[in-house]
């Protein structure tokens, strides 16, 4: 059972996650989908297990669950901005297979290939407490992960949910990829909100 503890001094994080396990919270009450699941609060041990597959649930039909939520009296206490945040979720958000080729201060840098894989996008994510760098366990890009990328507050953050694969690239590897950076770089440039 993996348990996370958070910082409640970042204000960034508190407000997501008050926003986060509402919506991951309602979605399991409505339609049971794992058993004797808790209410999570940031600040206290939370139990990721359940998160991950109630979360899948979300994924795979955001629209249904997000305006369904929207539509509850569990939303009603959520002021008018935090609705248009979540309300944000269920169009803008980015789901797939990324490869993290930076770690900057402020932001790690993702890149993704649209579904035409013909358009590369470089997306700068920013984590909520630890750093990705940390968080992927110091490991160095590239790296291959799967998440979903959310609009918050500006910025571009995931769904506190990172998978990452466990693939070394050759130094040709790296060498087309870094081309393929460079040239995504040139045209986009690095998006930072969605």
């Amino acid at each position: 059972m993996k348990m996370k503890r958070h910082d409640m001094k970042n204000e960034f994080a508190v407000n997501f996650y008050k926003l986060w396990y509402k919506l991951i919270y309602w979605i399991n009450e409505k339609y049971k989908i794992v058993r004797s699941f808790p209410v999570p609060i940031y600040g206290q041990s939370v139990n990721e297990e359940p998160i991950i597959e109630i979360r899948q649930n979300l994924w795979d039909n955001p629209q249904q669950y997000i305006v369904e939520f929207l539509c509850s009296s569990a939303a009603s206490d959520l002021s008018v901005e935090e609705c248009q945040t979540i309300s944000t979720w269920a169009y803008k958000f980015i789901k797939g297979r990324f490869l993290i080729h930076e770690h900057l201060a402020e932001y790690s840098v993702f890149e993704y290939f649209e579904q035409s894989r013909e358009v590369i996008k470089l997306y700068g994510v920013r984590s909520m407490t630890n750093t990705i760098y940390d968080v992927l366990c110091r490991r160095d890009p590239p790296i291959l992960v799967e998440t979903v990328l959310l609009p918050f507050e500006g910025k571009i953050v995931y769904d506190t949910f990172i998978a990452s694969h466990n693939i070394a690239f050759s130094e040709s590897v790296k060498k087309n990829l870094k081309k393929l950076y460079n040239e995504a770089y040139a045209k986009y440039g690095i998006i930072t909100t969605l």
